[in-house]
Order: C-alpha cells, then structure tokens, then sequence
C-alpha cells in the first residue's frame, strides 16, 4: 500500500493490464490508470459488485465520472 492506503504496484511494467486485481478486490483499494494510449487520457476506474451486476467507475481528470454497468449473466451474449 501506498501513503494514502492504496494498493501499489511496485513494478508497473510486470502488469499485464488484465484488471483482475480491480475485479477481485473486495474493498474497491485498487484504481486501474487509463492511459492516452488506450483512449483513457488519464482517467481512472474501479469496480463494485452488486449481486449479478459489475459496476465499473470511471472517473475522468476533470472531476466527470461514469459508471457502466455489467449483468454478468449476459456478459458473454454475443
């Protein structure tokens, strides 16, 4: 963990960028950085869990946030 609680990654580059630890982590302690070069321009999202549902929380460097929201029971229903 960081100075402010957060969890910390101490060798970036050893990320794979998967956000399983976003997914799995029951205390929301994880922020994901969406970089320029996946179309994030600095954002930030984390997740919550609300029985069938996955919220991801995406929170923009202006103060703007949108949350999407995932029924994981259609998930894969292409």
């Amino acid at each position: 963990m960081n100075e402010t609680g957060k969890a910390w990654m101490h060798y970036p580059k050893d990320c794979w960028g998967c956000v399983s630890c976003v997914k799995e982590c029951p205390v929301q302690a994880i922020d994901f950085y969406l970089g320029a070069d996946m179309g994030g321009r600095g954002s930030t999202m984390n997740v919550t869990t609300e029985g069938q549902y996955i919220k991801w929380h995406i929170r923009r460097p202006d103060g703007s946030e949108e949350t999407i929201t995932i029924d994981r029971k259609q998930a894969n229903s292409y």
